[in-house]
């Protein structure tokens, strides 16, 4: 019993861990009350719902990479303030210039289709008119959440995570109960966004200046950081796209249950990475950037924090591997058992996820960005294609599950190995 106290005491004196259970408190308050509500949204919703927003996420995250051109990840790196803040208004006006043409597009594309067709009903059964609005937001949203990172404010990161799925949630039951339509689940999510904008505006206490533009001073923060855009901006789509395209390439190989079963099986397994991750990614960035200032390279906080992503994953996604169908059945209902079954094939993937994804910060901060963006091309062309093989050689989702998370892994495997070889190398080397 000493022998714990004096453990738990180290940790509580420990910085690192104080941030990351700062930050990790919020998105587990956040993300149970998500899980807590998934039983009964379940039985609102039905699969071929849990489809189509599946299929609509995935659309508007692969759009929305457009609308940062992934400035967002600069705005840790300068030491000035006024900087930094040239480097969000940059992410605003991007995002509101990206919307405008996403709209444009949009419109014009219904208008040569078929101006006839255009009616009430139209707008509520097409999704697209809700891209540009989702694709703003997302923008706004983003930068203001990279600010609060910067400023190593993650109490207040903490407890945003926790309003913005109160916000989603809330939305989600009452459309799903009162309204009853198909784009519940889509408005929850907006709305939750929105929510957050909201309050992280007022965390960071910003005046009207944040909106003011001196275009000749954001131009040239534009320049600075060019390589954000140049070089992450298709890694990060590619990225992005081995993920949310899943739904969308099952959405055409099966049909929408199928396709909701694999949605509810894949946000169930990223909960624990979802919690604990982007709170281990946050910390290890700033860290990173403290000992890169200190000694010239980071590989001492990269063993010491890929020690304990593998200690703290692996027995949770084992765990979930083996007990998986009996789960969902209990969780969900009996209309979910094939998500648990599929909830078994991907928890395997999802351990060598959860240790990768919080060091690819690294090949950004080292200027790496073009290597990213080949890893990530060719990760992203791959899971197609054993998306697809699985579909046309087995006719069986499944295999296509099977086959997609057994190319992720060799991915992730791959994206350690050359992060490891980064952090040992100065900076900009």
């Amino acid at each position: 019993m000493l022998v714990y106290r004096e453990i738990f005491k180290k940790l509580r004196r420990n910085q690192f861990y104080k941030d990351i259970a700062t930050l990790s408190s919020g998105s587990v308050i956040g993300q149970l009350i998500l899980l807590s509500a998934i039983p009964l949204l379940t039985r609102i919703y039905t699969p071929e719902n849990f489809g189509i927003y599946a299929v609509y996420v995935g659309i508007a995250s692969i759009v929305s990479i457009f609308t940062t051109g992934r400035y967002e990840f600069a705005i840790a790196l300068p030491d000035s303030e006024k900087e930094a803040e040239n480097v969000l208004k940059l992410i605003f006006g991007i995002g509101s210039l990206v919307a405008v043409f996403y709209l444009i597009c949009i419109v014009g594309y219904v208008i040569i289709s078929n101006v006839e067709t255009i009616h009430f009903q139209y707008f509520l059964e097409n999704f697209l008119f809700l891209i540009p609005i989702s694709a703003f937001i997302a923008a706004v949203n983003t930068g203001l959440s990279y600010m609060v990172q910067r400023r190593k404010m993650y109490k207040t990161a903490s407890l945003n995570t926790v309003l913005q799925n109160i916000g989603t949630v809330t939305i989600n039951i009452l459309i799903g109960v009162f309204v009853s339509i198909k784009w519940g689940l889509v408005l929850g999510l907006i709305a939750g966004q929105i929510t957050s904008i909201i309050f992280l505006f007022y965390s960071l206490k910003f005046k009207i200046s944040i909106v003011e533009y001196n275009f000749k001073s954001i131009s040239k923060t534009a320049k600075k950081y060019i390589n954000f855009p140049k070089f992450m901006l298709f890694s990060d789509l590619a990225a992005i796209s081995s993920q949310q395209l899943t739904p969308i390439v099952f959405s055409f190989l099966f049909n929408n249950f199928i396709v909701g079963n694999f949605s509810i099986a894949n946000r169930f397994l990223r909960l624990p990475a979802i919690v604990l991750t982007s709170s281990v990614a946050s910390v290890f960035r700033n860290d990173a950037l403290d000992e890169i200032r200190r000694i010239g390279n980071c590989h001492t906080i990269y063993k010491y924090t890929l020690k304990r992503l593998f200690w703290l994953s692996f027995p949770i996604f084992i765990i979930i591997a083996i007990f998986a169908p009996f789960f969902f059945k209990l969780i969900f209902g009996d209309d979910w058992l094939i998500a648990g079954e599929m909830a078994q094939i991907i928890a395997i993937m999802m351990i060598f996820d959860f240790a990768a994804l919080p060091f690819n910060s690294l090949f950004y901060i080292y200027n790496k960005q073009n290597i990213f963006m080949v890893l990530q091309i060719i990760n992203t062309l791959i899971s197609i294609v054993m998306l697809i093989s699985g579909k046309y050689f087995f006719d069986s989702a499944y295999a296509s599950v099977l086959l997609f998370s057994i190319s992720n892994i060799c991915f992730n495997c791959i994206s350690l190995l050359i992060t490891y070889n980064i952090s040992k190398k100065p900076m900009f080397t």
